[in-house]
């Protein structure tokens, strides 16, 4: 692994994996809301 900033690096990794599972749960729900109708 190499670290060209670690600053930017935890940031990245902290808003994928915030992002990863809110993008997943609404695909999740969207899936959900189509099956429905």
């Amino acid at each position: 692994m190499l670290q060209a900033s670690p600053s930017s690096v935890c940031k990245f990794q902290c808003f994928t994996s915030l992002l990863l599972p809110l993008a997943l749960l609404s695909l999740f729900i969207l899936n959900k809301k189509m099956g429905k109708k």
